[in-house]
């Protein structure tokens, strides 16, 4: 799977955003005030990113033929990353990105990847990954956004509950 989204999709530009474990509610209808994340809620969000983001950088192309940046991403965690210790504990540590210390404790994040178009520059790129990705609700500060050195794919792409959102692909 790796080589194959490597040589098909061929990234330069990899990011890491982590996700609001819940966001509120002004609907009056529904019981609770907050709605919890899921796997629905942040493959939408990312949808709506990605167009935004397309939108942006090829105006016309997107305008006429709905062109893509070309992009994977796949989704991790399990919602329960919220805090690394029990809320007794007056030493308990706010989870604030992916990476955690076992494997029950993993905040939702997701691991993108993208073909950054020949005629952006790295940085106007980050810029626009950056302002597009905040505007979603489910969106954290933690965003975390490098070139591409080749050993990401592998990560991203790793066996495991963690799976590719096919929908998402575009080369």
């Amino acid at each position: 799977m790796t080589q194959w989204i490597d040589s098909n999709l061929q990234p330069n530009t990899i990011a890491v955003a982590t996700l609001k474990q819940a966001i509120g509610s002004d609907d009056k209808r529904v019981h609770s005030r907050w709605i919890s994340g899921s796997e629905v809620h942040y493959e939408h969000a990312y949808g709506k990113f990605i167009r935004r983001l397309s939108a942006d950088i090829y105006r016309k192309a997107w305008k006429r033929h709905k062109k893509l940046v070309p992009n994977a991403f796949t989704l991790e965690g399990n919602g329960n990353g919220h805090k690394l210790q029990s809320r007794k504990t007056k030493t308990s540590v706010s989870f604030m990105n992916g990476i955690q210390p076992d494997d029950h404790h993993v905040r939702w994040h997701m691991n993108m990847l993208f073909r950054r178009p020949d005629w952006i520059s790295p940085e106007d790129f980050e810029a626009k990954l950056r302002k597009h990705w905040q505007l979603s609700d489910w969106a954290l500060p933690d965003f975390l956004i490098e070139e591409h050195d080749g050993k990401f794919t592998a990560y991203a792409l790793k066996d495991g509950p963690e799976a590719l959102l096919t929908d998402s692909l575009s080369f």
